[in-house]
């Protein structure tokens, strides 16, 4: 009987969770991102908005950027070709979306680091956006931060594929000091994986580790 009651009990605990779950609708705003995109002291927004609903595949959405009045300033195509950097979205394979944004490179210029999807266990694909005062133009279709060389903590921009050595998988923050948060991932050569965390800067190249939070061992 007490099992019973610990299982009955489970279920109505749950039930409000489930009920507070919705799924997003066309037109509502997924993203929402503020920067100053221009460094006049005015405070943007980058949002990303459903235009396209699939109750079974996911939603796309559009890139947008709006001005401290909530104007829309720039808007990215409506685009449904998830191989174009400035597609937005999330699907059953895996999502594109922004991890972060603002000046990760210590250039003056605001860049978006956006994901893509992945649906396997690989380097992680982003894609690097840059504003040029009026858009966003894409730097990095797609690219991979993977440390080289080995041991060296430095993760450059490239194109390597595979999934064996260590790699940014996630960007977390970006500090105040102009510093970001990152996740790395490891995967050596008898297929075991490893987390760490570590704060990096970022240049032109790409990004050097600065100090660990979480040390791969």
């Amino acid at each position: 009987m007490k099992k019973l009651f610990t299982v009955i009990l489970f279920f109505f605990c749950i039930l409000p969770v489930l009920a507070e779950y919705s799924q997003p609708k066309k037109g509502d705003i997924y993203q929402s991102v503020k920067v100053d995109l221009n460094n006049d002291g005015k405070t943007e927004k980058i949002i990303i908005k459903i235009y396209k609903l699939d109750e079974n595949m996911g939603f796309s959405g559009q890139i947008l950027v709006l001005n401290s009045s909530g104007k829309i300033i720039w808007a990215g195509p409506k685009n449904a070709d998830i191989g174009d950097p400035m597609t937005f979205g999330s699907w059953d394979f895996g999502s594109s979306l922004i991890e972060i944004a603002g000046d990760i490179d210590m250039d003056g210029s605001i860049e978006v680091i956006g994901t893509k999807p992945v649906s396997d266990v690989r380097f992680t694909p982003y894609k690097l956006l840059r504003w040029n005062g009026k858009k966003f133009y894409p730097v990095y279709k797609e690219t991979v931060l993977v440390e080289n060389p080995s041991g060296s903590g430095t993760y450059p921009w490239s194109n390597k594929e595979g999934y064996k050595g260590r790699w940014i998988s996630e960007f977390e923050s970006l500090n105040k000091d102009g510093t970001l948060t990152v996740k790395i991932t490891e995967f050596t050569s008898d297929n075991s994986g490893k987390e760490g965390e570590a704060i990096v800067t970022g240049d032109k190249t790409g990004f050097h580790i600065l100090r660990w939070l979480k040390k791969i061992k």
